[in-house]
């Protein structure tokens, strides 16, 4: 709403750490379900949880880019210029 373009390609930078930490989570947790099949349900839940944690950050990245775009008139939707 405030249309603050520091903001917004902060929250650009900070989807790159999301992003990894669902690859790492995701690994761990599948390690999980190797050692231990009865824990399959529990992990499975934790891996989708994971996954929507990420798609929203996916979200809120595509209104900073718009966000930027309308202050700045800046596409940088794909390549997150600074």
């Amino acid at each position: 709403i405030a249309l603050d373009t520091a903001k917004a390609r902060e929250v650009l930078r900070r989807d790159d750490e999301v992003d990894r930490l669902k690859v790492e989570a995701t690994g761990i947790l599948l390690d999980h379900i190797a050692a231990d099949p009865a824990c399959v349900q529990h992990a499975l839940a934790l891996i989708l949880a994971v996954r929507n944690i990420e798609r929203t950050a996916d979200h809120a990245t595509n209104i900073a880019e718009n966000a930027i775009f309308v202050a700045e008139g800046c596409d940088v939707r794909h390549h997150h210029a600074p």
